[in-house]
């Protein structure tokens, strides 16, 4: 369940989008980052014309992206 904070602002900046846009944009904010590049993110895919207005595999990458970096950095200084 997001915050009514992450809700107010998603809300109120990607009034057109479908609610399970905005809900990954929620989780994008809950796992660090910032509304403001989360938002900007989904409005320039929505504004390049991602299909669908985004792309849910996108997000993935986004939000898998630190956790994935802090495991490639673990490995390389394990010497994998």
């Amino acid at each position: 369940m997001a915050s009514p904070v992450f809700a107010d602002i998603v809300d109120q900046s990607l009034v057109q989008l479908p609610v399970s846009i905005k809900d990954r944009t929620r989780e994008m904010i809950q796992k660090g980052i910032s509304s403001e590049d989360a938002i900007q993110f989904i409005q320039a895919m929505n504004a390049n014309r991602f299909p669908g207005g985004t792309d849910p595999k996108a997000q993935a990458i986004v939000l898998e992206g630190p956790r994935q970096r802090a495991s490639n950095k673990a490995d390389h200084q394990q010497g994998f």
